[in-house]
């Protein structure tokens, strides 16, 4: 197979994760990590990214879709602001933690999250 054709496969099968994990980001307020991860650890050959790999690649992907989500409950007037940062700050510096311990970890180990 020629590296444009995997290339385009790739894309059309990320686009379409996307979709559905920011649609379930919006929806439901939950991190579309439920859905993205195991679609790029399921074994076919435009998809097979190791757990990291696929953790690190959600996380980054996603914060587009929280943001923009986020923006959009604001302005619907459903955001308390001072909670937004006294649950933010903690979360960005157990998320360093967290990500630290997720390198350190096996494959295996790590999909057990999931």
């Amino acid at each position: 197979m020629s590296a444009g054709k995997l290339f385009i496969e790739r894309s059309v099968y990320a686009f379409a994760v996307g979709t559905i994990s920011g649609g379930v980001v919006g929806l439901c307020g939950w991190g579309g990590a439920q859905v993205m991860i195991p679609s790029m650890t399921f074994p076919v050959r435009f998809a097979n990214y190791s757990q990291l790999s696929a953790s690190g690649i959600s996380l980054s992907s996603l914060s587009m879709s929280t943001l923009s989500s986020g923006y959009r409950y604001w302005q619907e007037g459903c955001i308390d602001i001072p909670i937004v940062f006294a649950l933010g700050i903690p979360a960005v510096i157990s998320a360093r933690v967290g990500s630290g311990f997720a390198k350190k970890l096996s494959s295996d180990a790590l999909s057990l999250f999931f």
